[in-house]
């Protein structure tokens, strides 16, 4: 399976086909490190939805995972706010069996729809908490800077580790 799709451009500026190709191959680096080489992702060109920086979701076939990114993308700091946010969504990955196990297993076998309504809110809140606090750790162990200069160029990571330390977990990545 191919590392960007092919589809209608809806960005505004439009995502090039160059910078897709970048975040395919920035997050290739981040899934091996992961321990996950067999998983694909597809760079959508269809934006996530408005109120995130980038979505991720397990596509229809096994370890291929579609990756859409904000509108305001090629606006973003590469250091500070791009790479954070690949590897946030990368490790959302990490739990898609367990996720798939939840929604479709316990809440629609067992806890029926009120189940879904109530529980399924304090669950997404969870996973994304338990991935902003595993999304600084990779940040600090992942050679991420060398990563980002092969991908972006020697610019991209010349600031250092400070600027995402900053960023905390108030962002909603996805």
């Amino acid at each position: 399976m191919g590392g960007r799709a092919v589809g209608k451009r809806v960005f505004d500026p439009p995502l090039a086909y160059a910078e897709i190709d970048r975040v395919y191959s920035f997050t290739t680096h981040v899934l091996r490190a992961l321990g996950m080489p067999q998983w694909r992702l597809q760079v959508m060109t269809k934006p996530c939805r408005r109120t995130s920086y980038a979505d991720i979701t397990p596509g229809e076939m096994k370890h291929v995972g579609e990756l859409r990114l904000a509108p305001a993308w090629m606006a973003m700091d590469v250091e500070a706010e791009r790479i954070p946010t690949l590897v946030h969504e990368c490790l959302h990955l990490t739990h898609a069996e367990l996720t798939h196990l939840w929604s479709d297993e316990m809440c629609g076998k067992y806890l029926g729809t009120r189940g879904v309504i109530e529980l399924g809110p304090l669950w997404e809140r969870a996973i994304e908490m338990w991935v902003d606090q595993q999304t600084q750790v990779m940040l600090a162990l992942l050679p991420w800077e060398d990563w980002a200069e092969e991908v972006w160029g020697p610019e991209a990571a010349a600031q250092g580790l400070e600027s995402w330390r900053d960023l905390g977990s108030t962002q909603d990545h996805g």
